[in-house]
């Protein structure tokens, strides 16, 4: 169910970027708000809100960001088979090119979800979620 809630939001945020839509309308759970809040953090989305009837959340917009030239910040997500059945475990000694800007990484460790960059510095490994480039 994770696996799934999480390639999906990934896959129609790609979707949606290519179209050069500017906001993409989805299901409220606590794994699309926890991925939007961590993508509009570290720079890839400009925000997203909630939308609540009679007190109930149960959709939930995100605002994609664009740069000058019209191109959108999260096309480049790498399309490899992250969330296969098969373990997609990094340890510490590879995070180290990740510390040089390049990229995102986000990794489900011991600590909870950390970025690649944070998993170096703790000296962490983990699982990878998924990878901007």
């Amino acid at each position: 169910m994770k696996k799934n809630s999480i390639r999906n939001f990934l896959s129609r945020l790609k979707i949606l970027a290519s179209n050069k839509s500017l906001f993409l309308k989805l299901d409220y759970n606590k794994i699309n708000k926890f991925l939007a809040e961590f993508l509009t953090k570290e720079g890839y989305l400009r925000g997203f809100f909630l939308v609540d009837k009679k007190k109930d959340i149960s959709k939930m917009y995100v605002i994609l960001k664009y740069n000058e030239k019209d191109q959108p910040s999260i096309c480049f997500i790498e399309k490899k088979n992250v969330l296969s059945n098969k373990s997609q475990f990094i340890k510490q000694k590879k995070l180290r090119k990740y510390c040089n800007g390049l990229g995102l990484t986000l990794i489900y460790s011991i600590n909870g979800f950390i970025t690649s960059e944070l998993a170096f510095w703790l000296k962490l490994g983990g699982k990878k979620i998924f990878e901007l480039k």
